[in-house]
């Protein structure tokens, strides 16, 4: 398939150093690239395109989460040219740390294989995808202040400074969750994320055994977490030894259903959601077909 659009987010991570767009376009023979202002304009552009085009995104995990839907609507297939802060999609496609000329000639002309991806579905809201991760909780309350965030760090580091600020104003969370059909479960909780790449936050192995393609999200719960206690479990998990310590529950599911005490902080792809106290994640198998390393 002939790659028909390139679209460069002149915001994400190393695409701000400058000069990025000149050397892509020498790159990218034969594909125009774009450099959008907006989302809305990278909606657009895709939209405009015929139906089962593919499109090179160029940025990172919030670049591409706006940009699910139109994808998705035009069958498109999605080659993603990681240039985010984050870049979890693209840990777990294998497309990170590849010489830019040899990444760029398989994201135009390899073949693509489907991916799941992740839904949320709020009453009276718009459902919305996510391909990497869902944060609830403290995780998106550290994820919203990464985006607010005005200290000269990237990736991992900025998380890490996030989540200690966070801690500093640490709450639990009330919310009951029922994983497929089950029956509502209260927990007071640091935490209940959902999953679909093994990390999430710029690298942390949250989820090692997370598989884009095999019909499941895992879900992360944790459980008597606290101020005090959860920096000793922050290591352990950055390497993804986390899974057996106390109050931790890693397990895969199709559908999950959440009822929360107050509208808990929620985070796609590490972009701010609407808070929400009911609401449902559920698997969406196979949608979307993207190019692998």
């Amino acid at each position: 398939m002939t790659t028909t659009l390139a679209l460069l987010n002149p915001h994400a991570g190393r695409a701000e150093s400058g000069g990025a767009a000149q050397a892509l376009t020498e790159l990218l023979v034969g594909t125009q690239l774009v450099v959008t202002s907006s989302s809305a304009e990278a909606r657009e552009r895709i939209l405009a395109l015929r139906p089962g085009q593919r499109v090179i995104v160029i940025g990172g995990d919030g670049t591409l989460q706006p940009l699910l839907g139109a994808l998705l609507d035009r069958g498109h297939e999605l080659a993603l040219l990681p240039m985010g802060s984050g870049n979890d999609l693209a840990r777990a496609l294998g497309l990170r740390r590849r010489r830019l000329p040899e990444l760029i000639a398989r994201l135009q002309n390899a073949a693509a294989t489907p991916m799941d991806l992740g839904e949320l579905h709020v009453d009276g809201r718009e459902t919305q995808c996510f391909a990497s991760s869902l944060g609830v909780g403290f995780d998106a309350a550290v994820g919203q202040r990464v985006q607010i965030s005005k200290l000269p760090l990237r990736g991992q580091l900025k998380y890490l400074a996030a989540t200690f600020t966070e801690l500093s104003r640490f709450k639990p969370w009330h919310i009951e969750v029922a994983l497929d059909g089950g029956p509502l479960l209260p927990v007071q909780t640091l935490l209940a994320s959902c999953l679909n790449t093994p990390t999430y936050g710029a690298g942390m192995r949250a989820a090692p055994g997370a598989l884009l393609d095999d019909g499941r999200l895992q879900f992360l719960g944790a459980r008597g977490w606290g101020r005090f206690t959860a920096p000793l479990a922050l290591p352990l998990m950055l390497a993804g030894l986390h899974r057996r310590l106390p109050g931790i529950e890693l397990c895969d599911f199709e559908t999950a259903r959440y009822l929360a005490a107050e509208p808990v902080p929620l985070l796609l792809d590490g972009e701010p959601a609407a808070a929400a106290a009911r609401f449902t994640v559920q698997v969406r198998k196979a949608a979307l077909k993207v190019v692998r390393a």
